[in-house]
């Protein structure tokens, strides 16, 4: 598990412990003992004295924290939810590739061609099976894009509205 990764998880852990979004500062510094702990299958934070009170925190995106706190709420603490659901995400952004480049170029041999590099891209492909920011990243641009290029054939207010929230 990266360093970032481990600080997202910590952060999430303490989101959940009603700590808020805060971390240790020393969060990143214990990083043996939490590659022993993956290792083992134990929770990151097993056996980890965190003796002072963890501070708000500004590093790193708000969102995906708050997305890992969410699906360890509802699925326990559990990295193969959180495995799971990148995938799910992960296949709508091949799904959102193809649908955008088939709108642009309303040729499917194109579109599943550029769903195609996607799917078979070892760097998305390898990215579902850890804790990885770049996941959720990936699909909210591809939405994004998919709904600024559905925005320009159709213009409307909702459809503008939609694309600037993302």
């Amino acid at each position: 598990m990266r360093s970032d990764a481990i600080y997202y998880d910590h952060v999430a852990y303490n989101i959940l412990t009603g700590k808020g979004f805060s971390a240790n500062s020393h969060s990143l510094i214990f990083g043996d003992e939490v590659y022993k702990n993956i290792a083992a299958g134990k929770n990151v934070m097993e056996g980890l004295n965190f003796d002072e009170k963890p501070k708000p925190t500004a590093k790193g995106v708000p969102f995906y924290p708050i997305f890992l706190a969410i699906i360890y709420s509802i699925f326990g603490y559990s990295y193969q939810a959180v495995r799971v659901i990148q995938g799910l995400f992960d296949a709508f952004t091949t799904l959102l590739i193809y649908l955008t480049a088939y709108i642009i170029f309303r040729n499917k041999k194109i579109a599943i061609i550029a769903a195609g590099i996607y799917a078979f891209n070892f760097l998305a492909f390898q990215g579902i099976g850890r804790l990885r920011v770049e996941i959720m990243a990936a699909f909210l641009l591809t939405l994004f894009a998919y709904i600024a290029v559905l925005t320009l054939k159709k213009p409307s207010f909702k459809m503008f509205f939609l694309s600037g929230i993302l």
